[in-house]
């Protein structure tokens, strides 16, 4: 788990728990992001251990609530153990030997039990969004963990950056297509999106957990800094 998805797993949990967080006001709240982003281990270590008192001891917590205490307790032991094989873990300590195939399928098993579980408690729209990043941004873990295992190989393609090739690829072609057939010339993002996720609903194996990608979720995620390259003579819309 690279600290971009823990990022974004714990700011699910942070919307449910910072009220029982032990950062008295929002300036301590914003030191701690920083001091997150800053890439200290400590801080991680010190938010697992106070997810794990939250769920173990604390009789107010509702059921979301002790779900969200479950899934960082998940997540930043999921990211501790994750940073300290990485090629620069922290404190310019020499980095852990790898886990293996079954070590990091058993890890990534339970995050993804843990974020299912917690997303229980989200409306439709919310759960969708985030068991489609579970499964985009866990699979690619694994890959990544393969690659290192074999000698960190740059050819080796994660999931996720092979399906945002294929979405771009698509939104290439459809933009082409849009300017032979009407003559319009304006493509983005968010004028393809829709029919980007149509044609990625074709191929199962595009889909995540929750079924096709949403065009919100290409637009957002697998469309994210595409430009249209249009044909010789056109303009595009950036």
């Amino acid at each position: 788990m690279d600290f971009r998805t823990y990022k974004q797993f714990r700011a699910y949990c942070w919307q449910d728990l910072q009220v029982y967080i032990d950062t008295p006001n929002a300036n301590a709240a914003r030191n701690l992001n920083v001091v997150l982003a800053g890439g200290s281990l400590g801080a991680i270590k010190h938010e697992l251990e106070m997810a794990l008192s939250l769920h173990q001891s604390c009789d107010d917590l509702s059921p979301r609530e002790r779900a969200a205490a479950e899934l960082l307790a998940t997540i930043s032991n999921h990211r501790a153990i994750t940073w300290q094989r990485e090629e620069t873990p922290p404190s310019g300590n020499t980095p852990a030997p790898p886990l293996d195939e079954s070590q990091a399928e058993e890890l990534v098993n339970i995050t993804k039990k843990a974020v299912e579980r917690y997303a229980a408690f989200l409306p439709d729209s919310e759960r969708k969004v985030l068991l489609d990043d579970c499964e985009l941004l866990l699979s690619s873990t694994l890959v990544g963990s393969s690659a290192s295992q074999e000698g960190g190989s740059p050819s080796i393609e994660s999931s996720l950056d092979s399906l945002k090739r294929k979405a771009q690829e698509i939104a290439q072609k459809l933009g082409e297509e849009q300017i032979a057939n009407t003559g319009a010339w304006q493509v983005n993002s968010s004028s393809i999106c829709e029919s980007v996720a149509d044609e990625l609903a074709k191929d199962s194996s595009t889909h995540g957990r929750q079924g096709p990608q949403s065009a919100g979720n290409v637009r957002t995620k697998l469309l994210a800094g595409w430009i249209f390259i249009p044909p010789k003579g056109e303009k595009t819309e950036e």
